[in-house]
């Protein structure tokens, strides 16, 4: 049985980046340097209802990444991530009667967290897994998502309801990095790379072993509470999500917003406005999916910089490297090179 969602939203919960300043400054990163190239304002992170765009919360993790020293700092911010930080969706699962009950619940509104990613979850009837694949092309996603997810997966499975370390099993389609000790003390013992996909593998064995905190009156509310999010979510990303569909359909060509407005029937004011409300732009929309084909084709093709360059629409090579470099803070040459070492991508 699979169960797949679409994540909508593109933006996490602030204390999840609250969370990373607090990380990089153990291995002496400060904010200036994490937040730069951002609009993330430091002031509002502690708020609750504040959120982080996914765009602005990938470079402060790059930037982490760099001025660091740390290979494996993601997977140190993963395990950090407490099931509380995920708002409203963290309580619910706190509430859940055991694990089993969590999954489905982390199978149904799962997309209220981030809408960069979704997950995949597996029941074959041997054992139930959760796959990370990555939400515009459903293909398996960078090592360094991966990091974050299962390192942040296996604490909350261990707060939760004390799982024991033969429980968890991890593959990752991907070689093992220089730091891959550090995956099989913050993610699991049990640890399989180049595998055929990203997934954590739960024996079936603790799927009914009670929850600590489970709390059935209490899930209620929060589960209707997350119904309501999910609902709000899915009017509020309308036109977002009509015109990234519609983009994913024009591949080698970027047209222009009125174009878009034109297929979307409604006039270029009504979208703009409707883009804002939802708090994006369409060259925002534009820039990040530029960003996700560049790394997919410079990670998994044989294209060179050049053609990859020309397929985004760029006549100029140099001013595709310039924006590849304001994306990842990295060149197309250095990302694929460090893609393809697998050593924890960027």
């Amino acid at each position: 049985m699979g169960q797949r969602a679409r994540l909508l939203r593109h933006d996490v919960p602030g204390t999840m980046s609250a969370i990373l300043l607090e990380v990089a400054a153990e291995f002496g990163v400060g904010h200036t340097l994490v937040l730069a190239g951002t609009s993330v304002d430091l002031s509002a992170l502690t708020a609750p209802d504040t959120r982080v765009a996914v765009h602005d919360h990938d470079r402060m993790l790059a930037n982490c990444l760099r001025h660091s020293g740390e290979p494996g700092i993601a997977l140190h911010f993963g395990s950090r991530i407490p099931v509380v930080a995920l708002g409203v969706l963290g309580y619910a699962l706190m509430c859940c009667r055991n694990l089993r009950e969590l999954i489905e619940i982390l199978a149904r509104y799962h997309r209220l967290i981030s809408g960069s990613l979704h997950i995949d979850v597996q029941d074959d009837g041997a054992e139930v897994s959760l796959r990370l694949l990555d939400h515009a092309a459903g293909e398996e996603v960078q090592p360094l998502d991966c990091e974050v997810f299962f390192a942040a997966a296996a604490a909350s499975l261990r707060q939760l309801c004390l799982v024991t370390e033969g429980a968890l099993r991890a593959e990752f389609a991907y070689p093992e990095p220089v730091h891959g000790g550090l995956y099989r003390r913050l993610v699991c013992g049990e640890i399989r790379f180049e595998a055929t996909v990203n997934r954590l593998v739960i024996d079936r064995s603790v799927l009914d072993l009670p929850l600590q905190f489970a709390n059935p009156t209490l899930l209620r509310l929060y589960r209707q509470q997350c119904e309501d999010t999910l609902a709000a979510t899915r009017r509020s990303a309308q036109f977002t999500t009509e015109v990234r569909r519609w983009l994913l359909g024009t591949p080698g060509s970027f047209p222009g917003f009125e174009a878009a407005a034109a297929v979307l029937h409604v006039s270029p004011r009504t979208l703009r406005r409707r883009l804002e409300e939802e708090g994006t732009t369409y060259q925002r929309i534009v820039h990040e999916l530029r960003r996700q084909i560049a790394e997919t084709y410079l990670r998994d093709s044989m294209m060179s910089v050049a053609e990859i360059a020309e397929m985004l629409g760029y006549t100029d090579i140099s001013n595709f490297r310039r924006a590849f470099v304001g994306w990842t803070g990295h060149s197309p040459a250095g990302y694929r090179r460090s893609a393809r070492r697998g050593a924890g991508g960027f």
